[in-house]
C-alpha cells in the first residue's frame, strides 16, 4: 500500500510539472504524450525522460520545479525588473547562495532584534547597498516572509530603477503628508515582497526622516510583515542613515572589497552604535 502511495505522489508531481512546461509553451501534447511512454517504459523521472528526449533543458525543469514549490524565479528575458536583481533572474549563482547564507545568520540572530527591521547602511557607495538591500528582500520573500523593502534613501533613490517601478508617489509623499500607505507596492512575481519607493525627491530629507510620521509608518507595518528592509544614503550624504537606524533598531553594512577603508567602516559602525541600533554584521561585495 505504502508503495502505491510512493508511485501515485510520484506520478502526481510529473502531470504538474508536465501542466507547468505545457501551458509556458516548452512543451506539447504530443511531447508529454511520448516523456509519459518513456517513463512507463524506463522508470525515469518526468524532467530527465523530458531532456533525455530533447524536448526541454534543465533549465527549464528547475523552473518547472521552481513553479511547483512556489519559489519566485523569473525569466530575464521578461525585463520585468533590473538584470542586477540576480535573486530573483540567477537564484542558484553564488552571489545569491552568499546572500541566503546572510539571510540565515539574520535569522538565527532573530533574538537579538525580535522585530526582524533593520537598515541597510554603507560608507559612500549607494549603490552598494541597493544592490543587497532589494536582493535580500527578495531572498527572505522567497523563503515565505512578508517582506517590505523601503526606499529611505530621499536624495539619490535607487530601488524604483531596480524594481521598474516609475517615480510616482512614496516614502517622502507619506512622510509630508501627502499619500497613504496606499503607495505601498506588492510584487506579486517575487513571492511575498512589498516595496516602498523614495517618492518625491524633497528638498528636505533629513527633516522627513526625524518625523515621527516615520516612526508611525514602521510601528503600522511591523504587525503585517515578518522582515522590513531599509534601504539607506552613505554615511557621507549626511545623518540620514543614523536617523534611519535608530527608528530600525539595527543594521547590515555594507563593503566593497579594496574601496571601502577599514577606518571608515570603523567609523561608520561606531556612528550607528551610538543611535542604539544593534549592528548586525557586514556584507563585503567583491
Amino acid at each position: 500500500m505504502k508503495n502505491e502511495l510512493i508511485v501515485a505522489e510520484a506520478a502526481d508531481q510529473s502531470a504538474r510539472i508536465g501542466q507547468i512546461l505545457l501551458g509556458d509553451g516548452k512543451l506539447t501534447q504530443a511531447q508529454v504524450d511520448q516523456i509519459t511512454e518513456v517513463q512507463m517504459e524506463t522508470g525515469m523521472r518526468f524532467g530527465e525522460a523530458a531532456i533525455k528526449l530533447g524536448h526541454v533543458t534543465d533549465e527549464d525543469i528547475r523552473r518547472a520545479v521552481a513553479r511547483q514549490f512556489d519559489y519566485s524565479w523569473l525569466d530575464a528575458r521578461d525585463g520585468a525588473y533590473d538584470a542586477s536583481l540576480v535573486a530573483a533572474y540567477k537564484p542558484f549563482s553564488r552571489e545569491v547562495e552568499q546572500l541566503r547564507n546572510l539571510r540565515s545568520q539574520l535569522v538565527l540572530r532573530e533574538d537579538a532584534v525580535a522585530e526582524r527591521c533593520f537598515v541597510v547602511a554603507s560608507v559612500d557607495d549607494e549603490s552598494a547597498s541597493s544592490w543587497v538591500a532589494a536582493n535580500l528582500a527578495v531572498v527572505f520573500a522567497q523563503l515565505g516572509e512578508r517582506t517590505l523593502l523601503i526606499d529611505a534613501n530621499l536624495r539619490s533613490p535607487n530601488l524604483q530603477k531596480l524594481f521598474r517601478l516609475g517615480t510616482g508617489h512614496g516614502l517622502a509623499d507619506i512622510l509630508a503628508g501627502r499619500s497613504g500607505n496606499d503607495c505601498i507596492q506588492h510584487l506579486g512575481q517575487l513571492g511575498d515582497l512589498s516595496v516602498l519607493t523614495s517618492g518625491t525627491v524633497p528638498p528636505n530629507p533629513q527633516e522627513l526622516l526625524s518625523r515621527q510620521a516615520f516612526r508611525g509608518l514602521l510601528q503600522e507595518a511591523r504587525p503585517h510583515n515578518d522582515v522590513i528592509i531599509i534601504d539607506s544614503p552613505p554615511l557621507t550624504d549626511g545623518a540620514d542613515v543614523q536617523l534611519l537606524a535608530a527608528r530600525a533598531g539595527a543594521a547590515v553594512l555594507v563593503a566593497r572589497r579594496h574601496k571601502s577603508s577599514v577606518r571608515a567602516m570603523l567609523q561608520l559602525r561606531d556612528e550607528l552604535l551610538v543611535t542604539g541600533a544593534t549592528v548586525l554584521g557586514v556584507v563585503m561585495l567583491n
